[in-house]
């Protein structure tokens, strides 16, 4: 006698017409996930190099980050969408599932040691533009600061950009070697100009890879952050629950008849 698939034993143990939504080769339809630029393309990273135009490992780590991410999301997308003949859909998320969270463990650590490498390379440039502004303490500081402090923004500009171009180490160690902003009257966003036109002025390949590095760094963390908030969606969570609810339920219904 063939055996008959189209009908099974409900909970309250009578034949019933199986329901076509519960067959075992049933594939329910996998939920979208969005796609950002960051994850789309692998251009980002050579972008930034060629925008940088500074060789310095740092910043090809952050690269080699990026593009290991996006490859990562694409070969993670590929598994998705070819499932095996041989393969129930259960099964085959099952296997996505666990290759996301290994991926993502993965690109965590990767982006850690990039992150860093970056925090270092930019603290080392700081201590190497303090030396390319020729940075001199004479005692002189704290007078050096108040006689800024009561001029007004336009005396204050003036008299910086005298000192960036004679490169008077004493003033500009005076106004950036450590010092809050206030110190010298000036606002956070306004001091950091400042400083940056300082080393523009002195060593431009020095604030192009500081520059390159922290936007390195940002494509590196939020390209991280967009794969890890569609770990979900790509293995299909939702799906899987069902999945899950599913055996959940015939388990018990199998202990009922037991």
């Amino acid at each position: 006698m063939p055996l008959r698939t189209d009908v099974h034993l409900n909970k309250n143990g009578h034949i019933v017409a199986r329901d076509a939504s519960h067959k075992a080769d049933t594939r329910h339809p996998l939920p979208k996930v969005e796609v950002t630029d960051r994850l789309a393309s692998d251009q980002w990273g050579p972008s930034l190099l060629k925008e940088t135009r500074v060789e310095d490992m740092a910043l090809h780590a952050m690269a080699d980050t990026h593009r290991a991410i996006h490859k990562a999301f694409s070969d993670l997308m590929t598994i998705r969408e070819n499932q095996s003949p041989e393969m129930t859909q259960a099964a085959h998320l099952k296997t996505l599932a666990a290759a996301t969270t290994r991926t993502i463990d993965r690109l965590a650590e990767q982006a850690t040691r990039a992150e860093k490498r970056a925090d270092e390379r930019i603290a080392s440039i700081e201590a190497e533009a303090k030396k390319a502004m020729r940075f001199t303490q004479r005692g002189n500081a704290s007078e050096i600061r108040s006689i800024l402090r009561g001029m007004d923004n336009k005396q204050r500009a003036e008299v910086l950009a005298r000192a960036v171009e004679s490169a008077d180490g004493e003033i500009l160690a005076a106004v950036f070697d450590g010092v809050h902003p206030l110190q010298a009257g000036m606002t956070p966003d306004e001091h950091r100009t400042r400083f940056d036109q300082a080393l523009h002025h002195h060593a431009p390949d020095l604030l192009k890879l500081r520059r390159g590095l922290e936007k390195g760094r940002a494509l590196v963390r939020d390209s991280f952050i967009d794969l890890m908030e569609r770990g979900d969606v790509i293995s299909a969570k939702a799906v899987r629950d069902r999945y899950a609810a599913e055996q959940a339920a015939a388990e018990q219904a199998k202990q009922s008849l037991a």
